[in-house]
């Protein structure tokens, strides 16, 4: 018995001494905002005429070999959106601003996987396990009269699978790229919704359950087909 735990306790060493702390992280921001102009004058129209997004997501784990990375994961979101709505008789007199704002946190484990190296690229696959949730404000500002009401907040947990490509800048330095429009996973969400009487406040028998599972691949070309499909990263190893 004591040779067994001897070799575990040999074999757990000789995989810490070989392992490699590794930090990542990727971002995203953008905003945008729509103008339109009629006959000299600013037309405003019930889609959002500005929205600012953004979301971080950070990790840190271990690259046991040359193949498999293990670790954790956090990430969070803040997404606003304003559409203003004209009067009819005049379209450049604002009547209604409606102001929607919600945030997400996740956090979870992840495997990756290395499959191939070409050069200093890796291709690469990652198994992500986390939990989300999310809730926000939706604003109504009619003549200068604001009314306030809780968004729809949700809480579930996803599996996911993501291929990826990684390029080597130095032994401690890369990037990745996430293909997120090939994703193959899981996911179960439960929302629940504002009181009808009192729609600052959720109720809590007042709910949905979604469930979805499958491999969404996009091929679409949009104007956001980048950032809605790829992601950027960049590791250090310590």
């Amino acid at each position: 018995m004591k040779k067994v735990f001897l070799t575990l306790a040999l074999a757990a060493f000789a995989m810490g001494a070989n392992a490699q702390f590794v930090v990542s992280g990727n971002f995203g921001c953008t905003h945008s905002a729509d103008q339109s102009v009629r006959d000299g004058n600013v037309v405003y129209t019930t889609s959002p005429q500005k929205s600012t997004d953004f979301n971080i997501n950070l990790t840190a784990g271990y690259r046991l070999n040359e193949k498999l990375q293990l670790g954790v994961a956090l990430g969070y979101g803040n997404y606003t959106t304003i559409t203003e709505t004209s009067l009819v008789a005049n379209p450049t007199n604002v009547n209604t601003t409606t102001t929607n704002t919600f945030s997400e946190f996740n956090a979870g484990v992840y495997a990756r996987y290395y499959a191939a190296q070409f050069g200093k690229f890796n291709l690469f696959g990652e198994a992500m396990c986390r939990v989300l949730t999310s809730s926000g404000i939706n604003k109504n500002e009619v003549a200068n009269v604001t009314t306030e009401n809780v968004r729809p907040k949700s809480f579930g947990f996803e599996l996911s699978v993501v291929p990826g490509l990684n390029y080597s800048i130095n032994e401690h330095l890369s990037l990745d790229l996430y293909l997120d429009f090939m994703n193959l996973g899981y996911s179960h969400t439960k929302y629940t919704y504002a009181d009808p009487n009192n729609p600052k406040e959720y109720k809590d028998d007042n709910y949905d359950i979604t469930n979805a599972c499958g491999l969404v691949i996009n091929n679409g070309i949009t104007g956001n087909f980048f950032l809605n499909n790829f992601r950027l990263g960049l590791n250090y190893a310590f």
